[in-house]
């Protein structure tokens, strides 16, 4: 067997069969053609040339003898270019798809989003896609810690927002805030218990602390109720967070008007969509969509890959669906406008009164004339009036 050669990836193999072979071995002798890789074999010969140097025996092979003839077969890199040749309509292709594969891992593809229960998924990647954070981004020009911090910090109603990008897909990490009353803030060190309101104390139950008022004194919003501060037999002082229930007798009043004339906003069936293909960060909008846009209609946008069999292609579908609508005054009557009224009283209690608070008593009007339906209420409640305060520090004491 030969030893290969440094020339065969450029190489060309030729095989010549003949009865007498050394034939052409003695042209190429005769004309001192350059060529290795000689090998006899029964019935032909066979060897190694560079493509430039065969035109040297061209004349040679041109006046065969009968029963003669000779082949030629490209080797190496020769052998790739005629295939290529021969199916650059397949090569292409494949370069196109090698291509396609290569740049697509540059670009982001989709969101998953984790962890959300009260927000649905589509609504926090619309708002994540306006801090760049969206398909067909190039990764290198995100930067998802900085992304999640901005947002978190512009929507106070996520508690916790993680982004972790994995190859072409962005794991989105939400974590909510539960739904807390507003008036009950949390305070880790030493703190007092004030009143929020105005009121009769009736009764109090102290937890830690030092109470500051007694049954039958009247206080106003602000009034110290449980002080953090506590003295000891010693004389010393230390602070504590105060914890206890302070119940006064209150007074309440609530007032709505329900007009008998609305005006709602009806939709109409007729739906325009427009579909948007992003790939490699082009855009293509296909006209297929019909009619006028309206400059105040609604409009509604999903993000979502196109798929096939199941699995991302690298391609991300955009629609947005445009819904026409109109005002249109409803005149509701009397008694479902009393009813909403009512509906917006209960809703006042649940949101004032808390769990071992009392109503004593409540005092209900409801009015009608031509502006619409007014509920007025009076109540007299004894409920806990404490509010956790921090200490407030001065200069003078």
């Amino acid at each position: 067997m030969r030893e290969p050669s440094a020339y065969d990836a450029f190489a060309l193999e030729i095989r010549f069969f003949s009865p007498a072979p050394q034939r052409l071995l003695n042209e190429i002798l005769h004309r001192n053609i350059p060529v290795w890789g000689i090998e006899h074999r029964e019935g032909f010969v066979s060897f190694f040339i560079l493509p430039p140097r065969k035109k040297l025996f061209s004349s040679f092979c041109e006046h065969l003898l009968p029963g003669e003839r000779w082949e030629e077969t490209p080797r190496g890199l020769l052998h790739l270019l005629v295939l290529f040749r021969k199916r650059i309509g397949f090569f292409a292709g494949l370069l196109v798809l090698v291509l396609s594969l290569f740049l697509s891992t540059r670009f982001l593809w989709g969101i998953d989003v984790r962890g959300n229960a009260a927000v649905p998924a589509h609504r926090i990647c619309e708002q994540l896609a306006e801090y760049g954070l969206s398909p067909g981004k190039r990764l290198s020009k995100l930067d998802d810690d900085e992304i999640a911090l901005r947002f978190a910090i512009d929507h106070e109603e996520y508690l916790y927002v993680g982004i972790n990008v994995v190859g072409t897909r962005a794991k989105v990490e939400i974590r909510e805030r539960e739904d807390v009353k507003e008036e009950a803030p949390s305070y880790e060190g030493s703190s007092n218990l004030v009143a929020r309101t105005y009121g009769r104390v009736v009764r109090y139950e102290v937890l830690s602390g030092q109470i500051e008022v007694k049954k039958g004194d009247y206080v106003t919003e602000g009034t110290l109720l449980i002080g953090g501060i506590r003295e000891t037999k010693n004389g010393s002082f230390y602070s504590v967070r105060a914890a206890g229930r302070v119940f006064a007798e209150t007074e309440r009043s609530f007032s709505v008007t329900v007009p008998l004339e609305q005006v709602e906003r009806v939709y109409e069936e007729e739906e325009i969509s427009r579909k948007t293909y992003e790939i490699l960060g082009f855009s293509l909008t296909m006209p297929n969509f019909s009619g006028t846009l309206e400059e105040k209609a609604e409009m509604l946008e999903l993000v979502e890959p196109l798929q096939l069999f199941g699995y991302d292609l690298p391609v991300v579908v955009r629609e947005r669906i445009f819904l026409k609508s109109h005002e249109k005054k409803a005149v509701i009557k009397v008694d479902r406008a009393e009813k909403l009224a009512y509906d917006k009283y209960e809703q006042f209690k649940r949101d004032t009164f808390a769990e071992g608070d009392e109503i004593l008593s409540e005092n209900v009007s409801v009015s009608a004339d031509e502006k619409g339906v007014t509920l007025t209420a009076e109540l007299l409640a004894v409920e806990n009036i404490c509010r956790e305060a921090p200490f407030r520090f001065t200069e003078n004491p």
